[in-house]
């Protein structure tokens, strides 16, 4: 293997230590290696600490945005789907869609399928790659979403901006079974009202069971809907999720592995 330069290891310890902030580190070993005669193990020694020390420090902030994110399948991941014959996404959109750029530009991901097609784990997966990249994230079913905002707007209009701020403060929100629910007037304006204040400052994963084109049915209220709808569908990257049912090929696949493992004790 090739060695690599002084130079170019001094300048990789230089955009560490700028990384982490630790330029008067950087600059006291400037100072001890201005006085040594033999520099390249130094270099890649203190270049091969700076980065486990990077590393470990993002694999203590990613569990602590795991842990925050509060995801119904938290040991999902998009490898759950890479094998699935069933798959109604081709996988390599999946692993796009993981490198997060749409949360740059404030894009939103929905995904519709039918009750059991996996829609929640393959959103939970999604925000784990979102997590994998330094984002806050956090998953809420909608009628706790709704339910919170009522009860936040009863307690006051402090609390109600309060779980607002809260809210908004999370990069990707995850809000799961869309539109199960019809809303009353004072639902529809909580909801818009909490829409408009995350609009192009962040990004939703959707999941719903619907189609974007019947959500205006949860809503009985046209202009309102057409003002929520906007500012999410404009700006969504759609997946239809209308495969056969996850939990029942699941399920199946559990209730043949454990046919299998009963007639295996009794043969033996």
């Amino acid at each position: 293997m090739a060695a690599i330069s002084n130079d170019v290891v001094l300048t990789n310890i230089k955009e560490l230590c700028e990384q982490k902030r630790l330029m008067p580190m950087y600059r006291a070993f400037i100072d001890h290696i201005a006085q040594s005669v033999d520099t390249i193990d130094i270099y890649e020694c203190f270049r091969a600490a700076l980065q486990l020390q990077i590393d470990s420090d993002h694999m203590l902030k990613v569990g602590r945005l795991r842990k925050s994110a509060k995801l119904r399948w938290n040991s999902a991941t998009l490898e759950d789907f890479k094998e699935e014959s069933h798959r109604a996404v081709d996988f390599s959109v999946l692993t796009q869609l993981a490198k997060c750029h749409w949360i740059a530009n404030f894009q939103h991901i929905i995904i519709a399928g039918p009750t059991g097609a996996g829609k929640t784990h393959l959103a939970c997966a999604l925000v784990q790659s979102v997590i994998e990249q330094g984002y806050t994230a956090l998953y809420i079913h909608f009628p706790a979403l709704i339910r919170r905002l009522k009860m936040a707007e009863r307690a006051g209009n402090e609390e109600l901006t309060k779980l607002r701020r809260q809210l908004a403060r999370v990069r990707v929100l995850l809000i799961d079974d869309w539109g199960i629910q019809h809303l009353s007037s004072e639902e529809r304006h909580l909801l818009f009202e909490f829409i408009e204040m995350r609009d192009q400052n962040s990004s939703l994963i959707i999941t719903s069971q619907y189609p974007t084109d019947v959500w205006h049915d949860a809503f009985q209220d046209k202009v309102v809907a057409d003002s929520v709808l906007d500012r999410i569908v404009s700006y969504a990257i759609m997946l239809d999720w209308d495969t056969d049912s996850y939990r029942r090929r699941k399920g199946a696949a559990l209730k043949k592995k454990h046919t299998f493992q009963s007639e295996g004790a009794k043969n033996g």
